[in-house]
């Protein structure tokens, strides 16, 4: 019996929620990504921590080069 045809709903176009949105479209699942922010804007000061884990994701989603390429390492 085929199944129905039905859209993921996204609340929130945080890391997570875009990263989510990266594997949806690549296995060809439809998507809706709903964020209450009506545009992107840096956050001054803001930083995002990449730990092992979240870089085997980025791996796995193919997007690993890409990111290290932009990012910018702290001395701790």
């Amino acid at each position: 019996m085929p199944s129905k045809p039905f859209k993921v709903i996204i609340a929130g176009g945080s890391v997570a929620g875009l990263s989510l949105a990266l594997m949806l479209e690549k296995n060809g699942i439809d998507f809706l990504v709903l964020e209450a922010c009506p545009s992107i804007a840096p956050q001054v000061g803001a930083s995002i921590g990449l730990l092992p884990n979240g870089l085997r994701i980025l791996d796995q989603l193919g997007c690993y080069e890409s990111v290290m390429e932009m990012a910018e390492y702290q001395d701790l």
